[in-house]
């Protein structure tokens, strides 16, 4: 820890996992007014109970932010000290292209691996959302290519990962927060669970690198933009 510079607090780690807590809550509300599967439900009434999840997880993060911001303000920190921070160079930029590009190329790598270990990349293969309505891609550009990539990285990032700087060293703070970022993502399946454990690296490095969360937004945006709207178009039908 630089001398002069109040660390984070390790004991708020329980708002990483609000966004699934939260999104999880709503889903045994409904199955408990459905007596049964809440899906059923909730696609009666929104139509794609997929993104509807997808949508409440982004509510979760957002409200988990909420809860960080005046958690910080309690204890004399700011935004700053969670790496939001004004600046933004060009190397920093090209790190953040750089790491989206890695993560592509790895994402390809590590679903090889895990399919021909027998192992499930989603619990439901389907796992792409249709890009056939306005509704669904207004849903997807807000909660994936806006929400997602603030939210997540100046959480489990700038958050989680600042506090665990703070306490060991480099390489176990980027595996731990690694390793929570991968957690809260078990609903989508195993094999992604493991390709983000190992993503997750990746903008944990740039924030170590540049203390900001600005190159790990950027990186994630853009992997969001590919994966949920490149991807889809590209492959729409098959």
């Amino acid at each position: 820890m630089t001398a002069g510079k109040k660390s984070l607090p390790l004991r708020w780690l329980p708002i990483a996992w609000l966004g699934l807590a939260f999104t999880s809550f709503v889903f045994v509300i409904f199955g408990m007014i459905e007596q049964g599967d809440p899906t059923q439900l909730i696609e009666r009434k929104f139509g794609d109970a997929g993104l509807f999840a997808f949508m409440l997880y982004g509510l979760g993060v957002v409200i988990a932010l909420f809860v960080l911001r005046r958690l910080l303000y309690r204890h004399d920190l700011g935004w700053r000290d969670v790496g939001v921070t004004g600046g933004f160079t060009r190397t920093a930029f090209l790190y953040g292209v750089g790491g989206w590009l890695v993560a592509f190329l790895l994402y390809y790598g590590i679903s090889s691996a895990v399919e021909a270990a027998g192992i499930r990349m989603f619990w439901n293969e389907g796992a792409f959302f249709a890009l056939d309505s306005v509704w669904r891609v207004a849903g997807i550009v807000l909660a994936a290519v806006i929400v997602a990539p603030v939210a997540e990285e100046i959480l489990y990032r700038g958050y989680v990962l600042g506090a665990l700087l703070d306490r060991f060293s480099p390489v176990v703070a980027a595996v731990l927060s690694a390793l929570i970022f991968a957690s809260i993502h078990v609903t989508v399946g195993p094999g992604m669970v493991i390709y983000l454990f190992v993503g997750a690296l990746i903008p944990a490095y740039l924030f170590i690198r540049f203390r900001s969360v600005a190159p790990c937004i950027l990186m994630h945006f853009l992997n969001n933009v590919v994966a949920y709207l490149v991807i889809p178009l590209l492959f729409k039908g098959e």
